[in-house]
Order: C-alpha cells, then sequence, then structure tokens
C-alpha cells in the first residue's frame, strides 16, 4: 500500500510539538540532499518501525544515518551536519507517523499500529463484525418467540384440561400429558421399538423414512395456537393472552400481534 503525505515544505529550523519527547540539536547552515525530504524519510521510518515492531528514535535514526552515509562519501564535517539534519527528518517523520496512528509511543518505546485501512477493506471488516454480532442474536430473538409461542400453547392447552375437569373428567386412555413427541410414518413401514425398564428410553428402528414432530407443532396443527404463529390470533383471545405466558415474556406479544419483528437493528 502506498503512502501519501501532503507536500509541505518545513524550515530546518522548525521545532513540531514535542510528541517523542526528543531534544533535537537544529542547525542552519547545511541540508540534507533536497530529494530527500519528508516523504522520502516518512517512507523510510514507516517501514523500518513495521520491519521492527517495537523500537525508539534513536535507533531508527541511528540506522537511517548509516545507510545514507554508507551510499555516500562524504568528509566528516559534512557528515557532522548532515547527521544532524537527517536526525531532524526521521524526528518529523515520526511525528506525522504518530499523528496519523500509524504509530504509538509508549514513553521511549515507539510500537508499530499499522497502515490505515483502505475504505472497502473496512467496510468489508465492518459488514463482517456486523454478521458476527448479530447472528446470535437473531437466534436468541427467534428462540424467544418460540418460547412465547410454546408458552401460550402449553398454557392454552392446560386451559382447556381445566374446562373438561371442571365438567367431566375424561377417560384415562385419552389423555395426552405435556411434553410429547409424534413419530409418523407410512402404513407399510416396519418399526421395531424396545422400552427401558423405567419407561424412561426408547429405541425405534425403521426400514423406511418417518418423521418427528413435537408437542408444539403437534398443538399448532391441532389448532391451540388460534393463529398466534401467523398474526391471525382469535379477537377474543387478545385480551387474554397475557393470562396464558410468563410476565418476562408479555412485553413481545404486542410486538408479535403488530407484525413488527423482535430482531434487533444492528448498524
Amino acid at each position: 500500500m502506498n503512502i501519501f503525505f501532503i507536500s509541505v515544505s518545513f524550515s530546518i529550523s522548525f521545532r513540531p510539538n514535542n510528541l517523542l519527547g526528543c531534544d533535537i540539536p537544529v542547525d542552519h547552515k547545511h541540508f540534507v540532499d533536497r530529494s530527500m525530504g519528508l516523504r522520502h524519510f516518512s517512507t523510510k521510518v514507516c517501514e523500518k518501525v513495521k520491519e521492527k515492531g517495537r523500537t525508539n528514535y534513536n535507533q531508527v535514526a541511528d540506522e537511517l544515518v548509516a545507510e545514507y552515509f554508507a551510499a555516500n562519501n562524504m568528509h566528516s564535517e559534512e557528515q557532522k551536519y548532515d547527521q544532524k539534519n537527517i536526525r531532524r527528518r526521521v524526528y518529523d517523520a515520526l511525528n506525522v507517523l504518530l499523528a496519523m496512528n500509524i504509530i504509538c509511543k509508549r514513553k521511549k518505546d515507539i510500537d508499530w499500529v499499522g497502515l490505515p485501512a483502505t475504505k472497502a477493506g473496512e467496510i468489508k471488516r465492518l459488514e463482517e463484525e456486523r454478521f458476527r454480532i448479530a447472528t446470535p442474536l437473531s437466534q436468541e430473538a427467534c428462540n424467544m418467540l418460540c418460547t412465547v409461542d410454546y408458552s401460550s400453547l402449553c398454557a392454552v392447552a392446560i386451559k382447556i384440561s381445566l374446562c373438561f375437569r371442571l365438567n367431566t373428567r375424561p377417560q384415562e386412555n385419552t389423555v395426552l400429558y405435556l411434553p410429547f413427541v409424534i413419530i409418523n410414518t407410512s402404513r407399510g413401514t416396519t418399526v421395531d421399538c424396545a422400552v427401558s425398564g423405567d419407561r424412561s428410553e426408547f429405541l425405534f428402528q425403521f426400514d423406511q423414512t418417518f418423521e418427528v414432530y413435537d408437542d408444539f407443532e403437534a398443538l399448532k396443527r391441532l389448532g391451540y395456537s388460534y393463529g398466534l404463529e401467523n398474526n391471525t390470533l382469535n379477537p377474543d383471545m387478545v385480551e387474554h393472552i397475557d393470562e396464558f405466558i410468563p410476565p418476562a415474556l408479555r412485553g413481545y406479544i404486542p410486538k408479535i400481534l403488530g407484525g413488527t419483528s423482535c430482531l434487533p437493528n444492528i448498524l
């Protein structure tokens, strides 16, 4: 990724805010080659810090000074002045990178943070984060809706059962206790069933396909949901619906009856 900086000419006597806490001498007599301006040193410094992960001003400046003098034959007097100017450029470059949050400073240590993400990359990252957060929340909301429906169905079934008991007690072999499951298969299917001694476990084997329905689905198919699952609740039941479900779930009933989604809005 290319890094672009605003092209601004700095006087060598310019001293920015002391972000790095370094006391750099200022010199007015000599300048490093004009082709090696702030942009050049910002790139070099960025590469150095990225390569090391954690470093400090003196380490970066020493290495860049050594590289510069190794590539240029200079008299000792020239080296003296150019070394000061190179360190000044490194200092300025570090402040630029620090201001852009590409690096961060902890006391004398300088840590690599990273280059700014591209717009497309940032959008992709945010979309992935949105999906990661929304998925479990959506699942929880769906589970809550199922709980409301199930609680309502159970309550309706209990109320019907109480009505029967007040009038006449049905025969025991006609009573269906909650919870239960229904296994459905074709008439020609051979079914082997084994039951544990305490009747707590059942083992079924089928030679053809079969379907399993829980009590929730069975009660809906028998019509005991009264349209709650598809927002067609019998008007006579609306005023009594709160009686059928736990208090903690009653706040969701207006949303279900109003046809609004209970799913959370993310971003």
